[in-house]
């Protein structure tokens, strides 16, 4: 699998690792778990890994450098999508509808279109 470091410390050999098949963080830790001689991998480096959850925590293992500093900037592009709070937005709008009549005899059922998500569904 591929993924980016997102946080390192190469002084406490742990890093934090972001997967490419957007499961939980991956957690690294130790130099056992490192492949090839390029060094502790720092936040935005790009690596090959792979992944197994032990007690609710996913570790990663054989991790390999594939890149240096190309993504340097998301761990801060992170930090700061969370730092935003996304606007609220209903999950349901009108987006077609029709008045009632004055007397209920004259109703005709005329169909409600509902906007859900990126579909619509027709009442």
């Amino acid at each position: 699998m591929i993924g980016v470091i997102v946080w390192s410390s190469a002084a406490k050999l742990k890093a934090v690792i972001w997967c490419e098949d957007q499961g939980a963080l991956a957690y690294l830790q130790g130099n056992d778990n490192i492949l090839g001689d390029n060094g502790w991998p720092e936040a935005g480096d790009m690596v090959e890994l792979e992944t197994e959850v032990r007690k609710d925590l996913r570790h990663a293992f054989n991790v390999r450098i594939l890149t240096e500093g190309k993504f340097t900037e998301l761990p801060e592009l992170l930090r700061d999508l969370g730092a935003t709070p996304a606007p609220a937005r209903p999950a349901l709008r009108i987006v077609s509808s029709q008045e009632l009549p004055a007397k209920p005899e004259d109703a005709v059922r005329a169909p409600t279109l509902l906007a859900l998500g990126a579909g619509q569904v027709r009442l």
